[in-house]
């Protein structure tokens, strides 16, 4: 019980560096035009800041535990070969893509839409081998 208090207070401190961080590169202007026109680096900060804090408070308030047992891990190790597997197969094609026509995205946002879609295959997996077993 003392080692989960002292771990919530070690990912809010973190969250409060995120935070701090934000409001410093905020007030001096650093990383301008992060994501979008409308998202800095500071903002962003700020913003991952306080979900991390919503996050832990919302954990905080789960009266169960996990139980993790052999088949949730089998389930994990399973979704993630095939999550690997679908990201050679992406890569894959999106080399012969960038070869016949070359890919004019910015890197931020291409690597955001590729991990949000391995987040999503992930996901999918996962929900479809937990029905199968």
């Amino acid at each position: 019980m003392k080692k989960e208090k002292l771990f919530k207070i070690y990912r809010i401190v973190f969250a409060l560096i995120f935070i701090v961080f934000g409001l410093f590169f905020e007030n001096k202007g650093i990383g301008k035009d992060f994501l979008e026109p409308s998202w800095s680096l500071g903002s962003w900060l700020i913003f991952v800041g306080f979900l991390m804090i919503a996050i832990v408070i919302i954990n905080s308030n789960r009266k169960t535990k996990k139980i993790v047992d052999e088949r949730v891990q089998y389930i994990g190790m399973k979704a993630s070969k095939i999550t690997f597997l679908s990201l050679i197969i992406i890569a894959f094609f999106i080399m012969i893509i960038d070869g016949i026509k070359p890919i004019v995205i910015p890197y931020r946002l291409f690597l955001a839409n590729l991990i949000s879609g391995l987040v999503f295959i992930y996901f999918i997996s996962y929900k479809i081998i937990e029905r199968k077993n």
